[in-house]
């Protein structure tokens, strides 16, 4: 996925959690203590979002901001895959095995502590 179609997923995500909680752009760029013309511009994709204006507008949708990077992340998730797997090469059975059981406990955590 190229750049500009990240951007255009992630202000379609915007959108579709917006329209999801019955906020106009105004409302949500008001929440976020962003202007209407900015949010209009994210949304559409003409324009990407500052780490601040993700963070603002994630907090006024009571999500997360990986929530707002949606397919975006699969992205990431594909990048990381490679490195996970040159991580467990050299581990013993036991080893993958405690190393997954502590991925899952570390995930657990991550997900009650981070507000939905």
């Amino acid at each position: 996925m190229d750049r500009e179609a990240e951007w255009a997923t992630v202000g379609k995500n915007i959108r579709t959690l917006r329209l999801k909680r019955g906020l106009t752009q105004e409302m949500l760029a008001e929440e976020a203590e962003l202007s209407s013309p900015y949010l209009s511009y994210l949304e559409s994709g003409r324009k990407k979002a500052s780490l601040d204006a993700l963070i603002r507008i994630a907090a006024a949708l009571q999500v997360t901001v990986d929530r707002l990077l949606g397919e975006v992340q699969g992205t990431v998730l594909e990048a990381c895959v490679p490195e996970i797997l040159a991580l467990l090469q050299d581990c013993s059975v036991s080893e993958r095995r405690a190393i997954l059981e502590a991925s899952k406990a570390i995930k657990q955590v991550i997900r009650d502590n981070r507000i939905n």
